[in-house]
């Protein structure tokens, strides 16, 4: 009997002590899980009388109508009373879950380019006409250390690659529910004077947990220094300094759950890009790059989370 009772007791001490530690951890991602796909469901929900019956071509369109309204958005910095005007002429609603959500903007100092950059967290619409989702994310160069990666630019109206290609791209991870391919995508970069460029075909991932753009970041020599003055970043214009990327879902992502950041990829000199993929996995966000001729060349993350 007293062997009887001491199995019961180790039985109930076993419980006590690893039941919380494995079982609850489980439980409140299940929970984090459901009450993301029930927030997006309940935002579907909400708008459903709005929705607009549409074809694959109309989709299309109306993806790229979209697309194109975030990347202005992101090149015109809106915000506040701006914002939301545009937002609601273009129909588009953002999902928020403030719960564990931290700040949108994040400045990153790295080697000699100290808080050259800025990266924000990416943001989630939907779209209550054609029930489409939307992750956008943009960033800035608000520093100059980018003309110190290209040399030998003597020429007005010179313009020259720095280094080899960047990219800029979003990472899913921590992920579950089924996996939503992108049915559309989009890179802006720009210089902020109207020198632009955008890129309509992603060069890795299928959006499922990831996806990246590369792009050549360009400067060309605009304006002459004063007589015995050098050349500096001021100028020459930065096809780079502003950059954002635009990922178009199907109503399908409403089930999908997890955790996205913003990513940039930036070379100079011989380094460049080998590879980029994704695994959805918490190393690295779930993004790894993998760089040639390593050592003039970095990756950045923002430094919070979007849930979704």
């Amino acid at each position: 009997m007293k062997k009887l009772f001491s199995l019961i007791l180790v039985f109930m001490l076993t419980i006590t002590l690893f039941t919380p530690a494995t079982f609850g951890a489980n439980n409140n991602k299940g929970m984090e899980q459901s009450e993301m796909v029930m927030a997006k469901q309940a935002l579907v929900k909400k708008y459903q009388h709005n929705a607009v019956p549409m074809n694959k071509k109309q989709l299309k369109e109306r993806s790229l109508e979209v697309e194109a309204a975030l990347h202005k958005i992101a090149e015109a910095d809106m915000s506040g009373e701006e914002l939301e005007k545009e937002l609601d002429r273009l129909g588009l609603v953002e999902f928020k879950y403030e719960d564990g959500e931290e700040e949108a903007l994040s400045d990153f100092g790295i080697m000699a380019a100290s808080n050259d950059v800025t990266l924000r967290t990416p943001v989630i619409y939907y779209d209550q006409y054609s029930k489409q989702w939307f992750v956008t994310a943009s960033g800035y160069w608000h520093g100059t250390s980018w003309f110190g990666d290209v040399t030998n630019i003597w020429n007005l109206n010179q313009i020259k690659n720095v280094g080899n290609l960047d990219a800029v791209g979003i990472t899913y991870y921590g992920t579950s529910g089924t996996p939503a391919p992108q049915t559309g995508g989009s890179l802006n970069v720009n210089d902020g004077h109207g020198w632009s460029a955008n890129y309509a075909n992603p060069s890795y991932g299928d959006g499922s947990k990831g996806i990246a753009f590369e792009f050549q970041d360009k400067i060309q020599y605009v304006t002459r220094p004063p007589i015995g003055s050098s050349i500096k970043a001021e100028h020459c214009r930065f096809l780079g300094k502003n950059f954002s990327v635009a990922v178009t879902y199907s109503p399908a992502f409403s089930f999908y759950h997890g955790k996205a950041r913003m990513f940039l990829t930036h070379t100079w000199d011989t380094t460049y890009i080998d590879s980029i993929s994704f695994n959805g996995s918490n190393t690295s966000f779930g993004a790894s790059v993998t760089l040639k001729n390593a050592g003039k060349g970095w990756t950045i993350f923002n430094n919070a989370d979007k849930v979704f």
